[in-house]
């Protein structure tokens, strides 16, 4: 498994001061628990929430990942797909915010 980052990487707020570190901790593959990670599935290119537990299962050792986002919850990660969804997939101008 190879793990490599978004140049845009987005990091929940909380996480801010350790993004380095959680980075390199991902792509030395220490076992991270209580995170989220927004990863492009390889199939679409969409954005997708996993676990990063889910990290040690069979079907991902022998798959790269690409991480476009580390969360410490699930609704700062789905805050992140709503953003990606408004931004990239619903018409220009339909002046609804996303978050709300």
């Amino acid at each position: 498994m190879a793990i490599s980052f978004d140049p845009l990487l987005y990091v929940s707020p909380d996480l801010k001061s350790r993004k380095l570190e959680l980075a390199e901790e991902l792509m030395l593959k220490h076992k991270l628990k209580d995170l989220y990670l927004i990863c492009k599935n390889e199939n679409s290119g969409m954005p997708e929430v996993m676990k990063s537990e889910m990290l040690d299962m069979k079907y991902y050792r022998n798959r790269d990942i690409v991480v476009s986002g580390i969360t410490d919850n699930y609704d700062s990660a789905l805050e992140y797909l709503a953003v990606y969804a408004y931004e990239n997939l619903v018409p220009e101008g339909n002046g609804q915010d996303p978050r709300q």
